[in-house]
């Protein structure tokens, strides 16, 4: 595995979604570190993207699941204050959520690396859409009860988008 710190690819526009996009992670991770560890948990469960809520699955029995598991790792009883909010509202609030300072480091890197071709190809209102597409479109269901991230998932559609004109030819060869 290889850590890219650059591109040789020069950008025709200034790329100021990508650095808004930034910004963004960057802000929401540092009011996140900001929190003691429950309150953390407690806003992560609110505004991470908890599939188990798409599919109808009601904020008594998820966070009542949360409590249970916290219950078996800390043996002793917690009571949890959040309220898992709409999927419609986790959708975009997950986007710009992390896990820990090297998930925020590395999405964070490769967006800085691969954003700013992909913005200066599409343009800036079609590429912060498909950043917001890329990250929904990337929801599932597998992860049920848990909250979900759904910023690496948005840059991985910015890297594919930057190797895909890359790729073309080969895919096209047969091979």
């Amino acid at each position: 595995m290889f850590i890219p710190y650059r591109d040789d690819n020069p950008s025709i526009l200034k790329p100021y979604v990508t650095y808004v996009i930034i910004a963004l992670n960057i802000v929401i991770f540092l009011f996140q570190l900001s929190l003691n560890p429950r309150a953390e948990y407690e806003f992560n469960l609110s505004y991470g993207l908890i599939p188990a809520k798409i599919i109808g699955v009601d904020n008594a029995t998820i966070i009542s699941d949360h409590e249970l598991n916290l219950q078996r790792i800390t043996r002793r009883p917690i009571r949890l204050d959040a309220q898992p909010h709409s999927p419609f509202i986790t959708i975009f609030t997950s986007m710009f959520m992390h896990g820990g300072i090297g998930h925020l480091l590395f999405n964070m890197l490769f967006l800085w690396i691969f954003g700013d071709n992909v913005e200066s190809g599409l343009g800036h209102r079609r590429f912060a859409i498909f950043f917001l597409l890329s990250a929904i479109s990337d929801c599932d269901v597998i992860t049920m009860g848990c909250f979900s991230f759904l910023s690496s998932r948005a840059v991985m559609s910015i890297i594919s988008s930057w190797l895909t004109p890359i790729l073309l030819p080969f895919m096209s060869n047969g091979l």
